[in-house]
């Protein structure tokens, strides 16, 4: 069985299956949506396939079966299905019934808005206090709050190599839980690169993606390499890169 890492959106779901009928989880890819709902979910039903998108097309009511809460992993590939459970949730009345998850913006006119019947959650990739490598004594919200607050924390074990460390390997869930260092700081490269492909393709043209890309490695360079602690991570980044 595969370890999961609890995450701060969790606790954010569970308290709006309290309240509303629909939950829409929206982020970035790979950045753990549908393994945080399918912990909050008692019947799945996945739109990730040609197979899949094929035959709940037919009958988008299909993905409404099953005991809730429900959860819907990209729904976006079938948008009817919002309509549908529209519907549902005016008619049942139950709350917590259905969890969506997707990376679409559902503001856009194509949709109805769903007021009233769903809620939105935006989530990110883990943070430190998520992936277990901070305690948490330290809030970046605690330091807005209160700009005059004292944050060293003398008794962290962190050293400046680990924190370097961290900058480079990010909070996605597939490179946190990598036990191999090195092979987890290549994750972010792959998947930003996968991006830069997946715009460049879609436009037909140097994406911003790519141009943030081109200029970033070069200044990057002398800033990082002035740092003896960041260098064997960083180096093992622009070697991917390059």
């Amino acid at each position: 069985m595969k370890k999961y890492y609890p995450r701060i959106v969790d606790q954010q779901i569970c308290a709006l299956q309290k309240s509303i009928g629909a939950i829409v989880v929206n982020g970035p890819k790979a950045c753990g949506k549908t393994e945080s709902c399918k912990h909050a979910a008692m019947t799945i039903h996945s739109f990730s396939t040609e197979n899949e998108i094929d035959l709940y097309s037919i009958n988008p009511k299909q993905a409404l079966i099953g005991n809730p809460p429900i959860l819907i992993d990209e729904w976006q590939n079938i948008p009817s299905v919002w309509d549908e459970i529209r519907d549902d949730t005016n008619d049942s009345q139950e709350y917590g019934k259905y969890l969506l998850t997707g990376s679409v913006n559902t503001e856009s006119e194509t949709y109805h808005s769903g007021i009233g019947r769903f809620a939105g959650l935006k989530m990110y990739p883990m943070s430190l206090f998520e992936s277990k490598d901070s305690s948490g004594e330290v809030s970046i919200q605690d330091l807005f709050d209160n700009p005059g607050k004292d944050v060293f924390y003398k008794d962290s074990e962190k050293t400046l190599d680990d924190v370097a460390f961290f900058l480079c390997r990010g909070g996605w869930p597939l490179a946190v839980i990598n036990p191999d260092k090195e092979a987890s700081l290549r994750y972010p490269y792959a998947y930003l690169n996968g991006v830069i492909k997946l715009k460049s393709r879609k436009k037909k043209t140097i994406s911003p993606v790519l141009w943030w890309h081109n200029i970033f490695s070069a200044p990057m360079r002398g800033i990082f390499r002035r740092s003896p602690a960041l260098q064997p991570f960083v180096k093992i980044w622009f070697k991917q890169v390059n």
